[in-house]
């Protein structure tokens, strides 16, 4: 149950559409350009396992579960700093 409770929120996590990122310095319709720019970034440098996962808990095994989780932790690193780099800090 704690697998499908943490498989849930990391779903939500990588799906999140909202940009949640502020640049005073740029206009809004910018920053949803620059999400998406660093979106695509993250998702080709962490695969993309983080964002599918299992529909069935009782099937997935410890090495998918630490593979998605590493597969996040790439993805999350790389969308921070390419949003920082663009001069973004988080709302």
């Amino acid at each position: 149950m704690r697998r499908l409770v943490l498989l849930s929120v990391l779903a939500l996590t990588a799906c999140g559409g909202d940009p949640n990122w502020v640049n005073p310095n740029l206009p809004r319709s910018q920053a949803s350009t620059d999400y998406g720019q660093c979106r695509r970034e993250a998702e080709t440098y962490a695969g993309g396992s983080y964002n599918s996962p299992p529909t069935d808990d009782r099937n997935t095994d410890a090495r998918q579960m630490a593979s998605r989780e590493d597969d996040q932790r790439r993805f999350n690193m790389v969308m921070n700093a390419c949003m920082r780099g663009l001069g973004y800090f988080p709302k």
